[in-house]
């Protein structure tokens, strides 16, 4: 396991109305470095039309203090749970 994947990660949601963004534009709005973005999380799209999206950042890049600015840019930081079935499957 590297020392990223050990690392707290949290979800927060971008306004981007024009277009995609990529992840340089996305650490630009949340006003954090891109290397407090994981890459391989990327850009999630939540609600295109009205261009919202999703990335997963480093807990210990998002400055002190949260909740987050609600500048309507962005918001979170959202929990970033693991998600995995209970049990074993049925047949």
């Amino acid at each position: 396991m590297t020392a990223q994947a050990e690392r707290l990660t949290v979800l927060m949601t971008i306004e981007s109305p024009d277009h995609v963004p990529d992840l340089r534009e996305a650490a630009k709005i949340l006003d954090v470095p891109v290397s407090a973005l994981d890459d391989g999380f990327g850009i999630i799209a939540v609600d295109p039309a009205k261009g919202t999206y999703t990335v997963r950042v480093f807990a210990d890049a998002l400055p002190e203090g949260s909740p987050w600015r609600d500048d309507g840019k962005t918001s979170g930081p959202y929990a970033d749970v693991v998600i995995e079935p209970f049990g074993p499957p049925k047949a």
